[in-house]
């Protein structure tokens, strides 16, 4: 994958995280002063992996950029928190992989009320701005008792197997 595997690695997915350029995100949090490493996903955005890989050459923090990647939960299960956009697969994946979440400017409908649930269940934050995400990050990566609490809830909140379950009660309706 390309990381240190003992090394604190925040994961940033999306092309546009709701709160400006993903490249302000990623210098914010480069100015944290804790020991990490940021993996950092953009989709299907050439333009946009090329400057952020172009960028990450003069970062503090190691970064490592990538465009679309068909394993992403390989990714989130090497990462520690994410911080993205809080949709309903994203959520899910995260959820799967004991991940905490750092949810940006939820749109209204879904987004927002995955974010009310992952919030009332200690698995997410919400941030509004650059600030409350270097805020929220600083507060995390600065309590690893905090961060193992919120993985806990997120994997006792996973449904892995819920498409099995929805297929099982679908078949019982039928028979």
């Amino acid at each position: 994958m390309g990381i240190e595997t003992q090394r604190t690695t925040i994961l940033l997915m999306g092309g546009g995280l709701g709160i400006g350029p993903l490249e302000n995100a990623v210098l914010a949090i480069d100015r944290l002063h804790h020991d990490f490493q940021t993996l950092i996903i953009v989709g299907k955005n050439p333009g946009l992996e090329k400057r952020l890989a172009d960028m990450a050459v003069g970062l503090r923090h190691q970064a490592r950029v990538l465009g679309f990647v068909p394993n992403v939960y390989d990714y989130m299960r090497a990462a520690d928190v994410l911080v993205s956009k809080p949709g309903g697969l994203t959520s899910s994946e995260a959820l799967a992989s004991g991940l905490p979440l750092i949810m940006l400017r939820p749109l209204p409908g879904q987004e927002e009320r995955n974010t009310r649930h992952l919030q009332d269940k200690g698995v997410g934050v919400r941030v509004q701005n650059f600030k409350e995400l270097t805020a929220a990050l600083d507060k995390l990566l600065g309590n690893p008792g905090l961060l193992d609490r919120m993985r806990r809830h997120a994997r006792n909140l996973a449904r892995p197997n819920a498409a099995d379950g929805v297929a099982e009660l679908i078949a019982s309706l039928s028979r």
